[in-house]
């Protein structure tokens, strides 16, 4: 019951329907103003607590403002003349709140929406759910609870290891959110503001609010369909473009015998001969061969001796890569996906040359493909091997560089569709300073030519893709240096 000095906090939360812990909440957030206290475990509120809990039930509840923006105004002292913006912004921003309502903690969020409290986390550094300001422990919005469970229903949708893709996409669709939202914004208090009131902008907002989701949710899927429809042709107007020449250039007759590789080619061949079968002579000869681009002669000595691929890993890569070099991309697709089949481990230059061979495959075969879903699972295919490829950070320096020159040849020749071009060049680059760090630690000389065909190939990639003439013209400079 009320007395002279007020009323208890039970007696405020009953007459407010406003639970003591919330009351207490508000206390803490500076959202109501203290109690009087008469000793340290006794305070009395007034009518004027209870006014301000009203009021802030109905600002959340009614105007579905956030708790900063009622402490804003609540300090402000323009409830009256406030009424008229407010309830402009409860009918811009839906009525999604409850009164029962309360923000809660990390701890809270996790247990409330059945999220690990490291997946939540996760949510927050891709910037989905965010942390309500203010200091103090982390609390999280009406909006945040919701979102953590759709995020978690998409993660399970697209299946156990696809988290980081699913963060990666709804980040990208969070990004463009903001924009839109800004400009929409703009738009909306621009008309209330030029018209002077703001009823006719209101019944636009009441007639579409409700269908506002109901129309995202159909552009975006009609935008998807049409956007993966041009693929196709977008494909093959690039691959029309495409220059036509080698997978990689071959070096000249003279920059050869300036790193002695005529005689040290001679003096592998010679061996080989005396010992064609034995491991410690055959691959050194065929890597070589391989490694300066002699895939004609390299074949030729494989036929003759009739090599069967599957007897050793290195064997299995060299063959695959010197069918790819030799624009028999086919075979090596076929007899790498028989290699995939059969064993689960993945390494990473056969990945690299898998990928490329899948590309190569899209190019020949397009006008084949059955639907934009087949295009989309070759693509997927490749650059997941791509992907796998590129990480394979603890093979020596030149196995990387060789890798990269893969990667960096097939993504600069995709179509602008795809994304990809920009990381073909990093690749390619990446090329150049593991070719110059091998130089100036080896010295010249090293790998008798193999490091200047892979500078060659990568520089002149670089300068087919370089957008400026500056950078063209840089990349034609190097060139012709070699």
């Amino acid at each position: 019951m009320s007395t002279r000095a007020g009323m208890r906090i039970a007696e405020l939360a009953k007459r407010s329907s406003t639970s003591k812990e919330t009351i207490h909440f508000y206390l803490r957030e500076g959202l109501l103003k203290k109690p009087k206290k008469t000793s340290k475990n006794m305070a009395y509120y007034d009518e004027s607590h209870l006014e301000q809990l009203r009021l802030i039930k109905r600002l959340r509840t009614e105007s579905y403002l956030p708790l900063q923006v009622i402490k804003r105004v609540l300090k402000q002292g323009k409830l009256a003349s406030s009424t008229r913006q407010l309830d402009l912004a409860g009918e811009l921003f839906g009525q999604g709140a409850r009164a029962e309502f309360e923000p809660p903690s990390a701890a809270e969020l996790a247990e409330r929406t059945g999220v690990d409290p490291s997946r939540l986390l996760a949510y927050e550094e891709a910037g989905l759910i965010r942390a309500l300001p203010g200091k103090g422990p982390k609390r999280y919005g009406y909006e945040d609870v919701r979102l953590a469970e759709t995020i978690a229903g998409v993660e399970k949708e697209a299946g156990a290891g696809n988290e980081t893709l699913t963060l990666e996409r709804l980040a990208l669709v969070e990004r463009h959110l903001r924009a839109l939202v800004n400009d929409e914004l703009a738009h909306f208090f621009s008309r209330v503001l030029s018209e002077g009131d703001p009823n006719r902008a209101l019944e636009l907002l009441r007639g579409g609010r409700d269908t506002m989701g109901r129309y995202l949710m159909l552009s975006r899927a009609r935008r998807l369909r049409l956007e993966v429809e041009a693929m196709v042709p977008s494909l093959e107007r690039s691959i029309e473009a495409a220059p036509e020449e080698p997978f990689f250039l071959p070096i000249s007759l003279d920059l050869r015998r300036r790193h002695q590789e005529p005689r040290r080619q001679e003096e592998l061949l010679q061996a080989l001969l005396a010992r064609p079968k034995d491991p410690a002579v055959l691959i050194p000869a065929l890597s070589h061969l391989l490694y300066l681009g002699d895939t004609t002669e390299l074949l030729g000595r494989w036929e003759q001796l009739g090599l069967d691929p599957s007897i050793d890993p290195r064997l299995l890569s060299i063959y695959a890569e010197a069918l790819l070099l030799s624009e028999r991309s086919a075979e090596a697709y076929q007899l790498l996906s028989r290699a995939r089949d059969i064993s689960p481990e993945r390494d990473p230059l056969r990945e690299a040359i898998w990928g490329a061979s899948v590309f190569i495959r899209i190019r020949d075969h397009y006008a084949e493909l059955e639907s934009s879903h087949e295009l989309i699972a070759h693509l997927t295919q490749a650059f997941a091997a791509f992907d796998l490829a590129r990480r394979g950070v603890q093979l020596p320096a030149f196995e990387r560089a060789r890798i990269l020159l893969i990667l960096g040849r097939v993504l600069g020749a995709t179509p602008e569709f795809l994304g990809a071009r920009a990381q073909g060049i990093s690749d390619l680059e990446g090329v150049l300073a593991i070719v110059q760090t091998l130089r100036s630690v080896e010295g010249p000389g090293a790998y008798y030519g193999a490091l200047e065909r892979l500078e060659l190939n990568a520089l002149h990639v670089l300068s087919t893709l370089a957008e400026s003439p500056a950078e063209r013209a840089a990349y034609q400079a190097a060139l012709e240096t070699l």
